[in-house]
């Protein structure tokens, strides 16, 4: 069962959930996740920028970012997460995600977009990146996340393995 608004705001009152929170980002049943002042462009290496309190985040056209939460979550053993981009943000060339936070999980968020448009996209740190649900689960799950990836710990578990280039592909047979 999902929480409601109500219920995500007592937690967050109670120092549970979201910190660094602000009770106006509360929605009906989400809370909308805000832009901190990191991101990492992936098109670029996974390179990492700081932007000023007050500054910008720059997303060129065509690029992959991982956009870190102003806010930090805290998943209790017995709730699950989800994570999805603003729909007003895909209206602006940013491509939608869905992702989620595993029980245990603490910390920053990074949020996956790319730029799907010809044009430079800016957000403002502090700007509404996304929405966060939480749902119960019937029990505590035994394995809780660990952090064994993320903004924290500085391994991303991108499978650049995966990636080829054309000269590596041009030859192999796509019938197989």
């Amino acid at each position: 069962m999902n929480l409601t608004d109500s219920e995500i705001g007592t937690e967050m009152a109670d120092g549970r959930l979201i910190r660094n929170g602000d009770q106006k980002q509360l929605g009906p049943a989400c809370y909308e996740l805000r832009m901190g002042r990191i991101y990492y462009d992936l098109t670029e290496g996974a390179r990492r920028f700081e932007v000023g309190e007050g500054g910008t985040v720059l997303i060129k056209p065509g690029h992959r970012v991982v956009l870190i939460t102003h806010e930090e979550v805290e998943i209790p053993r017995h709730m699950i997460a989800r994570i999805i981009n603003k729909g007003s943000l895909f209206s602006i060339g940013l491509s939608p995600v869905c992702t989620y936070a595993d029980p245990g999980f603490t910390g920053n968020l990074g949020v996956v977009t790319q730029n799907i448009s010809d044009k430079y996209i800016e957000l403002p740190v502090g700007e509404s990146i996304a929405k966060i649900d939480f749902a119960r689960l019937p029990k505590d799950v035994q394995h809780p996340y660990r952090g064994q990836h993320g903004y924290q710990t500085e391994i991303w578990p991108i499978k650049y393995q995966l990636q080829k280039t054309y000269a590596e592909v041009r030859t192999k047979d796509r019938s197989r």
